[in-house]
């Protein structure tokens, strides 16, 4: 039986080009290119209006726990205080944990309409290898901290420091 080599090469080649789809490019990090990116649904009509009108019971949220030298509002709060609100609207937000595309954890923040539309956006969790505390503690750390600053931001609102200021 003869070998043709011209064609068993093409079937390597484009078993080669097909793995190399699959798999992305790793690059050091001083070299990679983070982009902030908002992914949503190809329709915004019906959760734009209704965030629209959430925003008019959705208010800036209060800062009432305290850390070191600041004051922050607690994710607990957060969510407690936009849930029911966004409920009325038929609205809904869900956060995950996950990895980009470099293996990096990230957060994954998804604000959702009952009619499907939907908005999301993605931030990366940092940790500093040389901090004293333990990598998980870190994690923690971070999950939290930027749970926050995600959810608060999707949805277009901030914190207050006094409970009469109601300026987003």
């Amino acid at each position: 039986m003869e070998i043709n080599y011209q064609e068993e090469i093409a079937k390597l080649n484009a078993r080669l080009d097909a793995m190399g789809k699959a798999f992305i490019e790793l690059k050091r990090p001083e070299e990679r290119k983070y982009e902030r990116r908002q992914h949503r649904s190809h329709e915004i009509d019906k959760i734009a209006a209704a965030h629209s009108s959430a925003l008019k019971d959705l208010k800036n949220v209060e800062r009432s726990a305290q850390a070191n030298r600041n004051t922050y509002a607690k994710i607990e709060h957060c969510v407690e205080y936009v849930n029911p609100i966004l409920s009325k609207y038929e609205l809904a937000v869900e956060q995950i944990l996950s990895r980009d595309e470099y293996g990096d954890d990230v957060i994954i923040t998804t604000f959702s309409h009952s009619s499907g539309q939907w908005y999301e956006s993605l931030v990366g969790l940092k940790f500093d290898r040389n901090n004293s505390q333990s990598i998980n503690q870190q994690y923690g750390s971070s999950v939290t901290y930027m749970r926050r600053y995600a959810l608060l931001a999707i949805l277009g609102i901030g914190q207050m420091d006094d409970p009469t200021d109601t300026d987003r």
